[in-house]
């Protein structure tokens, strides 16, 4: 099929990827109305007023944007394509839903055509509940602007960038560091309270502009996730030459060599993991291991995700 291309990106908040990738396709950016409410129904409806224009290609920057984009479709009565990316929480989430949720969102998902999704993760976890097809885009990392931090890899100190909530598994990291005198710096806006935090270890939680700052003072970097679709901030610690210790629930794990994984993510893995990473006699392997990493890190570039993401469109006979 051949389209002349007039795209639109139905956006909530985007993420700075989504928006590049969108802009790389010349897309017409609107804003969801129900960004601001975070009940699924009361948001929805806020959602009915988003007026969408006439377009050929609809791209969602997750599956709540779909309503305006439903509302479209049936108004006009005519086929168009409809990607939906697929990098935030929905089917890790899938099975918690309650009937109503879910049998919002399988309406929603039936009216997608293909499903963008940042790892070959989340892409397995969405095929548990759907046959839609996916294509595979991997973000990038601001490769210049991490590899010219100065690390200091024997600190025992972690960093972990991210928003601080339960399936961001940040309360896994500090009662696995139960007992051991150092400084956490959590990285990230507080979503929820931590309930739990040991008495030896000193927690820093911070919402910045500049992260990266804060990776300078610290040898160890820990994402334990119980979901997360790529992350990014993995990317950024492999490019800053910190070797990361991560979850095999984090789609990064994908590029990453196996002495960085976490085989079972318990406290007691993640601790055996910190402290195996940071014998006094591994020292140089975990400089190699770190310069291993932010080798892999710089191919992770800015042209090859928007490559790959319009690469993924023109299997679907758009031109961009």
């Amino acid at each position: 099929m051949k389209i002349k291309d007039k795209i639109v990106f139905v956006y909530m908040n985007p993420h700075y990827l989504h928006s590049d990738w969108a802009k790389s396709v010349n897309a017409k950016f609107i804003c969801y109305s129900g960004e601001r409410e975070t009940n699924l129904i009361k948001g929805q409806i806020k959602a009915l007023k988003t007026e969408l224009p006439t377009a050929d290609v609809y791209i969602a920057e997750n599956i709540r944007c779909m309503l305006p984009i439903i509302r479209k479709i049936l108004s006009r009565r005519s086929r168009v394509l409809v990607f939906c990316i697929n990098s935030d929480t929905l089917f890790y989430d899938y099975p918690k839903y309650n009937w109503v949720t879910k049998k919002i969102m399988d309406f929603y998902i039936e009216f997608v055509d293909c499903f963008i999704s940042s790892s070959e993760y989340v892409k397995t976890l969405a095929l548990k509940y759907t046959n839609i097809p996916h294509i595979v885009v991997y973000p990038y990392v601001d490769y210049k602007k991490w590899c010219k931090i100065k690390v200091n890899l024997d600190s025992p100190d972690i960093a972990y960038i991210g928003n601080i909530c339960r399936f961001r598994g940040q309360d896994l990291l500090l009662e696995a560091m139960k007992g051991e005198k150092m400084n956490i710096k959590l990285i990230g806006r507080e979503a929820e309270e931590l309930n739990y935090i040991p008495s030896n270890v000193s927690v820093t939680k911070v919402r910045v502009e500049n992260p990266e700052d804060y990776l300078k003072s610290v040898g160890n970097y820990i994402n334990s996730s119980r979901h997360d679709s790529f992350g990014i901030n993995v990317l950024e610690s492999m490019a800053a030459g910190i070797p990361p210790i991560v979850s095999t629930n984090v789609g990064a794990k994908e590029i990453l060599p196996d002495k960085c994984l976490i085989s079972d993510l318990t406290p007691e893995d993640i601790r055996k993991k910190y402290d195996d990473l940071n014998k006094k006699k591994k020292r140089k392997k975990k400089r190699k291991l770190g310069k291993m990493c932010q080798k892999i890190a710089k191919g992770f570039t800015k042209k090859r995700s928007i490559d790959s993401f319009k690469n993924g469109l023109r299997e679907y006979g758009v031109e961009c």
